[in-house]
């Protein structure tokens, strides 16, 4: 490249300013250590290879004092296996088996290294900026808001303790069983298992991590686990999720996955990239709710478990998102990569109130029915770059001398280094991420994704007071789509408008609707080909000439380009529609700015095509931006980035917050809004008509059905009643029939006695002085009517269903009568009520114990319901009989009183009991039914206790786990030597 770009002797000119250029700053850097140990050479060697700020230790979650060792994490765990399962189904080796200790956070150290703040510049006050490929110190006017994000404490970043920290978490994970226990259970359903790992692309994090990469941990942990318990590694694939991004390499993949997975499974075409533009590729497995299509990778489809390995970088990252852009067709990405959802979405960086993220969650849930999956996701420290450019992230003002020499030096050589110089400067080997692991957490997505974001939001967070009227950035060119090439014009709006303007929570972005923003940043056209052969057609042939309303119109062009199509196929850039979706993703931002200068620009098409004006510093900026707001007075904050950091804006209550949204709102933003309102309006009208008629044809379909509804119950209570006159004619014609037949008798009888005079006489006689038994006791009469409902059941479900014929003195009033009495009970009506009352009293027993046995099983309390009997309690046996037979023997006799008196039971002087008025025809039969219920089940409780000595959820558990080896028919079969093992026991 530098044959191409340059002669030999510029080379050469160029290489010894570097070297001078890089002599000088580690001279720099290294000062204040030999400062601090003289000449010692062994005390300059260790300090030379110590970071340079103070680590602290984080285990699994960020060290904040939510847990207290890598053993007591409740959360972590999974509570439906027993801790010694657990135990005995984790295997360690190596770093797996360090001790808790040296893995738990210290809490002695601070928690930044540089804390966020906010402070007020000074006049001729300078700030460190990125600009581009470069970097440059400018003067900001007096009284700007610098907002600094801040440099959280470094996390565990040796191999030894993040490996512990990846084996911790896979066998404790959140939401899900360990990973082991679920590859078992795997095993166990199905011969030969199909695993596939998933991970995210080169595009996260930034700048690359220095190895081992975090990703290769999780994946050959994972990996190894698989292998361990019986996965055929010819059923195990590696997939980069890169949707439409660049495919990655091979020597990345090496760096990505390690060079012992990369070794074992790249040649044999078991580790691959993603192709998410052809079809042949994908597979379709369903929709959402909200008729989004799903279609997802072969592999995906195939897999029956994905283990997902994340690198979560910003909040944005993560949780579904992972999968659900990464492993989709470009079918499925058009749902939420268009603008009018990114407008909708009220910062990429606080899912909860982007909309992107709430389509994105629907179609991963799609996908998570359809395959298991195991997310892994990580945090990563602030440690971004090694420490000789440790500097770049420092505020400013906290510099000491020599790093603002080291930073001075730094932006005079990088003037004159030519572009693709910087290019290899910033990628290269030189410039590795040497992050630590503040998080790993594993598990059930949406679970593990709530403790990532509280992790990335921990500590990152710069409370800001009151939104800005100017907002100044500076965009660096280490970003997710430059790795290797040129920051071209389409990135720098990404980079600005999409994800700095977007770095907020809370719903209110730092800068005010229609405030005025400044780009630092040279904007060279250069477009790096062919990796951004796509971009520059993109931008040229729709961003320019279409601008943000229009240029979607050319989207389906462009997704079916072949030739720019086979750039992606190839592996030399992304997807021919993956520019439009760059521009996009400054929907939200190019929204709600409203005018936008930027400072530095070397070449004038990338400024004019996107509407630009441009500046030659910050402070003629942020003037032009005062005169355009026709407010001299308008505030400007410098945003500064790396670090990176969310703001959380305070505009005190909600009608202000709605106040200021209003005034600041631009003249072409207002206009959209009111038009907006309008068409809402109108709509909104319609809908009310719609549904007005809709209720009123309701209403009198409603109207008519009652009426025939009416009409036809009259029918039948006038059928009813006519069979009723039927049947009470014909029993008083039966009766007087019995009657007249009686009174032929006794006539008959009375001339047979006057025939027999002597005899008949005497016996007549006798007859006359006998008194008449009684037909019932006194106890008996004293018994009062059962207790009847208020609408006695004519039409009522009969006990055999159709073919049942209920006895006579069975009617339907009672509550549960279903014609139920073989042996003929009720037909003494003076009983009837007392075999009522006992059916609802032991029902209710058996509720209660049927609720409490099962009840204490459940809560952990007692697993052996039968042995309650024989515990030892704070009274002896003996007393404890004889307080419950008094307080049993004082209860029952008041109910048994009331019952007589008033016929119905209750509690001390209150009969019936029914405080809350609940009593009725529903309820009553509720109550029978319920009763009976509980009775049978107690008796199958106390059958399966006596038989089997095990609880009822327990039997049941047996059950759902092996229902063809434990049910009814299993046990009669061998029922036999059940009871000769249960004898032997006893």
């Amino acid at each position: 490249r530098c044959s191409s770009r340059a002669s030999s002797g510029e080379a050469a000119t160029v290489g010894a300013v570097l070297v001078t250029c890089y002599a000088a700053m580690v001279f720099a850097m290294a000062t204040p250590a030999r400062l601090a140990y003289g000449s010692n050479p062994t005390a300059l060697r260790r300090a030379s290879n110590t970071r340079i700020t103070p680590r602290r230790c984080v285990s699994v979650v960020v060290a904040s004092g939510r847990r207290a060792s890598l053993t007591s994490f409740p959360r972590f765990r999974n509570a439906g296996v027993p801790a010694s399962r657990l135990v005995s189904s984790t295997r360690t080796r190596g770093a797996a088996s360090l001790d808790a200790a040296s893995v738990l956070p210290d809490e002695t150290r601070a928690r930044h290294m540089y804390p966020p703040t906010t402070y007020f510049t000074k006049p001729g006050e300078e700030v460190l900026m990125q600009f581009g490929e470069s970097m440059r110190i400018e003067e900001l006017p007096t009284n700007t808001r610098v907002a600094y994000p801040g440099i959280r404490a470094n996390a565990p970043s040796d191999p030894k303790t993040m490996r512990a920290m990846v084996e911790h978490a896979l066998d404790n994970p959140i939401g899900q069983p360990p990973l082991r226990e679920k590859i078992r259970t795997l095993l166990r359903k199905k011969e030969n298992p199909k695993i596939l790992f998933a991970f995210d692309d080169v595009s996260i994090p930034l700048p690359p991590m220095r190895s081992p990469d975090i990703r290769v941990l999780i994946l050959e942990e994972a990996e190894r686990r698989c292998i361990e318990e019986g996965i055929d590694s010819k059923n195990i694939k590696f997939v980069c999720s890169i949707a439409l991004h660049r495919y990655i390499r091979e020597e990345e993949f090496k760096h990505v996955c390690g060079k012992k997975l990369f070794a074992k499974y790249f040649k044999t075409g078991q580790m691959t990239n993603w192709n998410a533009v052809d079809k042949e590729f994908s597979t379709e497995i369903g929709t959402t709710k909200n008729c989004e299509k799903v279609r997802v990778a072969n592999e995906f489809a195939e897999a029956d478990l994905m283990v997902y390995a994340n690198v979560n970088y910003v909040a944005m990252d993560g949780g579904y998102k992972s999968y659900a852009t990464g492993l989709v067709h470009y079918e499925t990405l058009k749902y939420n990569h268009d603008s009018s959802t990114l407008k909708k979405t009220q910062s990429l960086f606080d899912p909860p109130r982007s909309a992107l993220h709430q389509s994105i969650i629907r179609i991963g849930k799609v996908m998570q029915k359809h395959t298991d999956v195991f997310h892994v996701e990580t945090v990563l420290d602030d440690n971004r770059f090694p420490w000789y450019l440790s500097w770049v992230q420092i505020m400013w003002r906290r510099m000491n001398v020599l790093r603002k020499i080291v930073a001075k030096i730094s932006c005079f050589f990088l003037k004159f280094t030519p572009n693709w110089l910087r290019l290899l400067l910033f990628w290269g080997p030189l410039v590795r991420g040497q992050f630590g692991l503040v998080q790993v957490t594993a598990g059930e997505t949406e679970a593990v994704h709530e403790e990532t974001l509280k992790a990335n939001y921990e500590d990152s967070i710069v409370d800001i007071d009151g939104q800005a009227d100017i907002l100044v950035l500076a965009p660096t060119c280490i970003g997710p789509y430059t790795k290797d090439t040129y920051l071209n014009p389409l990135l720098v709006n990404t980079y600005a408008l999409g994800y700095y303007y977007n770095m907020y929570v809370g719903g209110v972005p730092l800068l005010k609707q229609g405030g005025a923003m400044v780009v630092v940043n040279p904007m060279p056209y250069k477009w790096t080909s062919p990796t951004h052969d796509a971009y520059r057609a993109i931008f040229e042939e729709a961003v320019g000439p279409l601008g943000p309303e229009r240029f979607e119109t050319l989207q389906e062009r462009f997704a079916n380009d072949d030739k720019l199509n086979d750039i992606y196929r190839a592996g030399l850039g992304p997807a021919a529609v993956h520019g439009f979706y760059m521009y996009t993703w400054a929907s939200h931002g190019m929204e709600k700015v409203g005018k936008v200068f930027v400072v530095g620009a070397t070449d004038d098409r990338g400024p004019d095509a996107l509407g630009w004006e441009k500046k030659n510093s910050v402070k003629e900026a942020v003037a032009a931006a005062r005169e355009w707001m026709g407010d001299p007075d308008a505030t400007a904050t410098f945003w500064q980035a790396p670090p990176v950091g969310y703001a959380r804006v305070s505009v005190g209550s909600e009608q202000e917050r709605a106040r200021i949204a209003k005034e600041s709102e631009c003249p072409k933003g207002q206009a959209k809004r009111l038009k907006s309102e309008a068409e809402t309006k109108e709509a909104e009208t319609k809908e009310a008509k719609v549904a007005t008629e809709k209720a009123e044809k309701a209403k009198a379909q409603k109207a008519k059905a009652d009426a025939e509804a009416t009409k036809a119950m009259m029918a039948r209570m006038g059928q009813a009643k006519k069979e009723e006159e039927v049947k009470k004619e014909e029993a008083k014609k039966e009766a007087e029939t019995k009657e007249q037949a009686k009174k032929q008798e006794a006539e008959k009888t009375q001339a047979k006695k006057e025939l027999r005079k002597t005899v008949g006489s005497n016996a007549a006689a006798v007859a006359a002085k006998t008194p008449t038994e009684p037909s019932t006791s006194a106890a008996s009469a004293s018994f009062k009517k059962p207790r009847a409902l208020a609408t006695p059941r004519t039409e009522r479900a009969m006990w055999l269903g159709a073919v049942t014929v209920a006895p006579a003195h069975l009617d339907g009033a009672l509550p549960g009568d279903q014609g139920f009495d073989p042996l003929g009970l009720g037909k003494d009506g003076t009983r009837i009520a007392w075999y009522q009352e006992a059916e609802l009293v032991h029902g209710r027993w058996a509720m209660a114990a049927v609720v409490g046995i099962a009840g204490a099983e459940a809560s952990g309390a007692s697993s052996s319901w039968w042995s309650a009997g024989s515990a030892q309690y704070a009274l002896p046996t003996n007393a404890l009989l004889a307080v419950q037979f008094l307080a049993m023997g004082v209860l029952e006799l008041k109910r048994l009183r009331g019952f007589v008196d008033f016929g119905e039971s209750g509690v001390a002087g209150s009969f019936p009991f029914d405080p809350l008025h609940l009593a009725s025809d529903g309820t009553k039969i509720a109550e029978v039914k319920h009763g009976r219920l509980a009775m049978l089940a107690f008796v199958g409780i106390a059958a399966q206790t006596v038989v089997y000595r095990v609880a009822p959820l327990a039997a049941l558990r047996d059950h759902v786990e092996s229902p063809f080896q434990c049910n009814v028919f299993q046990n009669v079969q061998h029922l036999g030597q059940t009871f000769e093992f249960v004898a032997s026991t006893m």
